[in-house]
């Protein structure tokens, strides 16, 4: 088995106002572009406030995934080659520091 790559998990501006907002409990605004049978394209803006299983799913596409260790949203993504295939697993700050220790 090959050495595990260890990344951090790092956000857009757009993505760290959203989370932002949604764990405030604030609307997120979202822009729907459709296109007519013509061609004519329209942005049809919307602020929404979520309900908690909404937010926890945005929340859960953003971050990728909760901490595989206590569940918490992760700060980083571990990456593993085993018999060629990826595995992929997600830790919060103090669980990778566990985890490092106990590999080391």
């Amino acid at each position: 088995m090959n050495k595990p790559v260890i990344t951090k998990i790092e956000f857009t501006e757009d993505e760290q106002d959203i989370i932002k907002r949604i764990n405030e409990g604030q609307p997120v605004q979202s822009v729907r572009t459709k296109v007519s049978k013509d061609g004519m394209k329209t942005d049809t803006i919307t602020h929404t406030r979520f309900t908690y299983a909404t937010a926890k799913k945005r929340l859960f596409s953003l971050y990728g995934g909760l901490c595989c260790i206590c569940g918490k949203w992760p700060d980083y993504k571990v990456l593993y080659d085993v018999q060629g295939a990826k595995r992929v697993e997600r830790y919060c700050q103090n669980d990778l520091d566990k985890w490092m220790a106990r590999i080391a």
